[in-house]
């Protein structure tokens, strides 16, 4: 999981040059995790050939974070997830991931507004018909189930 904040933060991930033409070459992008977890995520896109689909997963609390992250990555990645089932507590701390199973109007609010902004900026984001697309992007949302304490 990407955190969405610190994605949109990271001038390297911003301008890490990454052609919208790929060479037939890999880069990789380092995207900090929070100040919680000392182990740094890294994601590698690679630019060459055919691939399957690659989906990047985002942890975010904030609609246009997660917008403007999924725009970051939406020409490198068939599609981006909203993390809603990381456990940890540091995720919970900061009403990431499992905390937002609770959030049903804020988690819509953000898959609302990432589909948006990838609308607008050219990617198809309806529903079957844009899945051959080669502009065809998913948004997508995992949870976890929780036990029902009715």
């Amino acid at each position: 999981m990407i955190l969405a904040k610190e994605f949109n933060r990271n001038q390297f991930a911003r301008d890490s040059g990454m052609p919208s033409q790929p060479p037939p070459t890999s880069k990789k992008v380092r995207c900090k995790r929070t100040k919680a977890n000392k182990i740094p995520t890294d994601f590698t896109v690679s630019t060459s050939g055919v691939q399957p689909p690659t989906i990047v997963q985002f942890g975010a609390n904030v609609p246009l974070e997660l917008a403007r992250a999924a725009t970051l990555v939406a020409p490198f990645a068939s599609g981006v997830d909203l993390n809603c089932g990381c456990p940890q507590s540091w995720a919970c701390a900061e009403t990431l991931g499992a905390a937002l199973m609770n959030k049903r109007e804020l988690v819509r609010d953000m898959v609302v507004e990432t589909r948006q902004h990838l609308a607008r900026d050219g990617w198809a984001v309806g529903m079957e018909e844009d899945m051959e697309s080669p502009k065809g992007r998913s948004v997508s949302v995992k949870i976890r189930v929780h036990d029902d304490l009715r």
